[in-house]
């Protein structure tokens, strides 16, 4: 199947009250192959979208209104919507350059690591101290609009809006900032998912089982976070894996992130066997090395396997990667937390409590004020665990 991106207009009879930023395009993944004939020449007043591909000024009718008084829609949904959730638009990604280094990448300062990231992606997103990317993505308003004017984005059982917290802990110095995190978000009355990385730091098993017993959850990040976990071949990652299942069954672990947002669909089949659930996907991916790319989702969904997939849509320290200072942080965010909760959707925030991440007062300071901005509207915090049994039913 060969696929294209598609920019996406609105219609004469474009529902005005579905929220669509001012002065930002919208586009979806779009492939020939999932087109289908309408059952008759749809009525131009009758439009709700339009498609075409990029670089052209010929847009055809994506979705309207039917003679029957029906929606119709110019792809198939489920086809297209197994196209996001397994990213096949892209190429699959492949093992980055650093996997082959004589050591582990984690050696080199957390500084100078931080550096060439910022490098890269302001390379890749063409940002200038004058142009910030925009928090929502192109992606996220053609994806949920499809979405939403079809009637397709399914309900999650839950109170809205829904949110859940997450935290990567990627180096031992993480460990010290954890209590700090904790009592702030017990606060708001909030509680989050802590994912670990099992074989590559010592685990403070206190502090794991103090979290437990607060209310909080453990997950696992990978088993060494050497960007290698993804593309083992599918013994390696049983056999490694299955080496943990103690370590799994005391702390109670249904949850996975992989490395480095690195991702395949062999790793998803494999998860399925000692997971509930998955948070390696992000609804925009900047950081993929084989495209842009990302399931433009805000909400959860599920793979054939019965793994359920938990997309991040809020990276909440990416934009200081960009020059946005901590303090600037919450102004960032707000267009894209107003989106998710508009498109009644799964606000997912991940933080990493590493020194030039989350793990210094200014950052803290940051997360304090998003998490009371979220507790003053009335976002519903909810664990993974917790999320898993309404989305099951």
């Amino acid at each position: 199947m060969t696929f294209y991106i598609a920019s996406l207009k609105k219609g004469e009879n474009y529902k005005k009250e579905l929220f669509w930023p001012d002065g930002l395009e919208a586009s979806i993944p779009f492939s020939d192959e999932i087109i289908k004939k309408p059952s008759k020449s749809p009525r131009k007043s009758s439009v709700q979208l339009y498609w075409s591909k990029r670089k052209s000024n010929i847009f055809h009718p994506l979705l309207w209104t039917n003679y029957e008084g029906q929606p119709e829609c110019a792809v198939d949904i489920p086809s297209w919507l197994e196209i996001l959730k397994y990213e096949s638009y892209r190429l699959e990604h492949k093992k980055p350059l650093r996997t082959i280094l004589p050591f582990n990448y984690h050696l080199i300062p957390e500084k100078i690591r931080f550096l060439i990231i910022s490098a890269i992606l302001r390379f890749k997103i063409n940002c200038t101290s004058s142009a910030k990317p925009s928090p929502i993505s192109q992606f996220n308003i053609g994806c949920e609009t499809l979405l939403g004017l079809c009637g397709k984005q399914g309900h999650m059982g839950t109170d809205l809006p829904l949110l859940v917290l997450t935290h990567d802990i990627e180096t031992v110095y993480g460990f010290e900032w954890i209590e700090k995190i904790a009592r702030i978000e017990e606060k708001f009355g909030f509680r989050s998912l802590w994912n670990v990385i099992p074989r590559r730091y010592p685990i403070n098993k206190k502090v794991l089982f103090s979290l437990l017993d607060t209310g909080h959850e453990i997950g696992m990040h990978g088993i060494w976070h050497n960007s290698k976990e993804a593309f083992l071949s599918e013994d390696q990652m049983v056999r490694e894996i299955s080496l943990l299942k103690s370590f799994i069954e005391e702390f109670k672990i249904k949850a996975y992130r992989s490395p480095a947002w690195l991702r395949t669909k062999k790793m998803y089949k494999i998860l399925s066997r000692f997971f509930s659930y998955d948070l390696s996907c992000l609804d925009n991916d900047p950081f993929s090395l084989t495209g842009n790319g990302g399931v433009g989702l805000v909400r959860p969904f599920m793979f054939e396997s019965g793994l359920i997939e938990l997309p991040c849509n809020l990276l909440f320290e990416s934009p200081v990667y960009w020059g946005v200072p901590a303090e600037d942080l919450l102004d960032y965010w707000k267009p894209k937390i107003n989106f998710v909760a508009h498109f009644e959707g799964m606000l997912l925030i991940t933080t990493h409590p590493d020194r030039n991440y989350l793990g210094n007062s200014r950052m803290l300071a940051a997360y304090e004020r998003l998490l009371r901005f979220l507790a003053d509207k009335n976002w519903q915090s909810m664990l993974p665990r917790d999320l898993e049994g309404n989305l099951r039913k």
